[in-house]
């Protein structure tokens, strides 16, 4: 059987894809596969790109001990940092140093000053609170920062603190694994953001409903990790102080509302 021939059927026009002079990729655009292929496509083969946003990493407290070291009384192991550098270095981020400092404002000093000019945030996890092990506040003076904010009206992660040095931004978390990564969620991604001036970086907001769980009024805004499915959120039976389980999104919970099945709350989809 035979059917007819049609003059220019299957060919590619020139200029169908890409027209002389037309924009390829925008700047500050987020590389990815497509992307690298299209510079391909046209024959690029260098890019002038922004450096990656340098971070430093410090875990105080003097109760802390490495992974694989032998666990005593009154010891924990180190585990916060590990999940923030993984997160870091997976979004356009790379480690510049990563340290433990014990309860002592002098020493953490040393350290931010041993690694001046070599980063451009750091992040610290501990010592923010008010007890007496909580030394990051009169560190932050013997180091000769600027102190940004200290304490925010939610939870959990409340006592979260933020200082510039040195044209520098020190981000100093809660201690508490699980409020360290809400402090982390909230307040990296923002500053990615602006770091890069892209707001690919900032987490995505929806507007979901609840299909399952149930909180009662806290008279601080919540921040609640769930699952998000098919536009629907279930949150979790059980508090935990680690962050464990399977979760990829962050449930806002407004002060003074309960969250119950059938209620619409705003969403943040984690990276």
């Amino acid at each position: 059987m035979f059917t007819e021939v049609v003059l220019g059927e299957n060919y590619i026009e020139k200029g169908e894809d890409l027209v002389a002079g037309e924009l390829i990729i925008q700047a500050g655009t987020i590389l990815d596969s497509e992307n690298i292929g299209t510079l391909a496509a046209v024959g690029l083969t260098t890019l002038t790109v922004l450096k990656k946003i340098r971070v430093g990493l410090i875990a105080t407290g003097s109760e802390l001990l490495s992974p694989g070291e032998r666990l005593t009384a009154g010891k924990l192991y180190n585990s916060t940092v590990y999940t923030l550098a993984s997160y870091i270095e997976r979004y356009n981020g790379t480690i510049v140093f990563q340290e433990k400092c014990p309860d002592d404002p002098i020493c953490f000093s040393q350290i931010l000053k041993q690694y001046a000019g070599k980063f451009d945030v750091v992040l610290t996890t501990g010592g923010v609170s008010i007890g007496d092990k909580d030394f990051l506040p009169q560190g932050i003076k013997v180091l000769g920062a600027e102190e940004i904010f200290h304490f925010i009206k939610m939870k959990p992660g409340t006592p979260v603190m933020a200082s510039r040095w040195q044209d520098t931004i020190i981000l100093s978390l809660s201690g508490n694994p699980f409020a360290s990564l809400m402090n982390f969620h909230l307040f990296y991604w923002p500053l990615l953001a602006y770091f890069f001036q892209n707001k690919q970086f900032l987490l995505k907001e929806y507007d979901a409903e609840i299909a399952s769980g149930y909180r009662k009024k806290s008279k601080l805004t919540c921040y609640i990790r769930a699952k998000l499915n098919n536009g629907k959120v279930t949150l979790p039976a059980k508090k935990k102080h680690l962050a464990t389980g399977s979760y990829d999104c962050i449930v806002v919970q407004p002060e003074n509302k309960k969250l119950e099945p059938n209620c619409f709350v705003k969403t943040y989809l984690l990276p």
